[in-house]
């Protein structure tokens, strides 16, 4: 489609075609669709529609988008995945509003790791990206949930925790990944926990 139909398509009343054009505008780079995205975003109703507005708003034009981005990630209506990509997005954007305005909602995915493990897992992995920009408080804390889900019986949860010490530079961080890699049974875990252990000793 050409940039003029897609910006025509914001106001379909199809919601799906909505959201697939305004991916389009982003993915095809069409900044001339950036007003028209503006002007769409307070009026959408459909949450899905909304969402890829957002996100294309933030890739096309970040200072317009990012206000809309930051009220995706702390929007827990929209569900752990939806509130994960837009903080991702906005870790892209500006690291340290990622953390101020989203870093609450995915400690919270975090604690619910019993009952949605692979949420979790992303939520603990998109954390690891903002980890030097973190409060003390939450480092420490997440530090103690990731050396505890190096023996959880999630394979991603296991693979997020390992993510996260990786980054973490401290001493309890570096014993953990030594302890894990002595139990770890899973080949590709075991062999990530060795890239682990390397990363540390080029950069000790």
């Amino acid at each position: 489609m050409d940039p003029k139909s897609l910006i025509e398509a914001l106001s379909n009343p199809d919601a799906e075609i909505r959201g697939l054009a305004a991916m389009r505008l982003a993915t095809d780079h069409i900044s001339s669709g950036v007003p028209a995205l503006r002007n769409a975003i307070p009026n959408e109703a459909d949450q899905l529609a909304g969402f890829r507005m957002a996100m294309s708003l933030a890739s096309l034009d970040p200072r317009s988008g990012e206000p809309y981005v930051i009220s995706l990630c702390q929007n827990v209506a929209l569900g752990a995945a939806q509130n994960i990509n837009a903080a991702n997005a906005l870790s892209d954007l500006d690291p340290i509003a990622a953390v101020r305005s989203c870093g609450p909602t995915l400690e919270a995915i975090v604690e619910k790791r019993a009952s949605e493990p692979d949420e979790a897992a992303r939520a603990l992995s998109s954390l690891a990206r903002l980890q030097p920009k973190l409060a003390d408080a939450s480092v420490a804390k997440l530090r103690k949930v990731s050396i505890d889900l190096l023996f959880s019986k999630e394979y991603n949860l296991r693979f997020a925790a390992i993510t996260w010490l990786t980054v973490d530079e401290s001493d309890e961080a570096r014993r953990a990944i030594l302890r894990a890699s002595d139990s770890e049974k899973d080949p590709g875990l075991r062999s990530t926990l060795r890239h682990s252990k390397e990363s540390r000793a080029v950069h000790q």
